[in-house]
């Protein structure tokens, strides 16, 4: 498809940074304009990172570091508890000190399943990503071998194309330009080393 290695080399690295680009973590859905929204549900990293990372964070606790707080004083006469408890019911999350009543810490998150859920990773989407990447995979290995038979085997051209009659033809021809290619050739045993007894 390509014309030399090295060309095939750079086209092959800018279509793994596209793929990565619109898998979802290093650019949201939400945040790609609506003309790559596409790329996000074509590009198959989406569902490997998803399968991926889904089992990791999956009903495990989240405690969040000192600098991961959001820190606020309570109003005069209320518990860190009391002031954030109706906050809390309705966005989740905890609050590391709910008994004092200045720097109440307050963490957004208690599991980590709900920081990746922005990215849109699920734990119930596990069976529907395996699912897809084997559809990906066989479909990739169909490709090559129809790639294979296209360019190297068949060799097709317009014309046998068109001409349906021949394409269930059980006969083929060789695909080798000679067919004395792995025979001993003349001059050979001066290239050859013989062999030691």
């Amino acid at each position: 498809m390509s014309p030399d290695v090295p060309s095939a080399s750079m086209i092959n690295s800018n279509l793994f940074a596209m793929l990565l680009l619109f898998c979802g973590i290093l650019n949201q859905k939400e945040f790609s304009p609506r003309f790559w929204v596409f790329m996000y549900v074509a590009s198959p990293f989406t569902y490997f990172v998803q399968a991926f990372v889904a089992p990791l964070v999956d009903n495990r606790k989240l405690e969040c570091a000192f600098s991961e707080y959001s820190i606020m004083d309570a109003p005069e006469g209320q518990t860190c508890g009391d002031f954030l408890a109706e906050y809390i019911d309705n966005q989740g999350g905890y609050i590391s000190n709910p008994a004092d009543n200045v720097q109440c810490k307050y963490c957004p998150y208690t599991m980590q399943s709900q920081v990746v859920l922005k990215y849109n990773i699920k734990w119930n989407y596990r069976w529907r990503n395996f699912g897809i990447a084997w559809i990906y995979i066989v479909f990739n290995f169909g490709a090559m071998l129809v790639g294979y038979y296209v360019m190297r085997v068949k060799v097709w051209s317009l014309k046998s194309v068109i001409d349906i009659k021949n394409w269930y033809n059980p006969r083929k021809e060789r695909h080798e330009k000679e067919s004395t290619l792995f025979k001993a050739q003349p001059g050979d045993e001066k290239v050859l080393r013989p062999k030691k007894n």
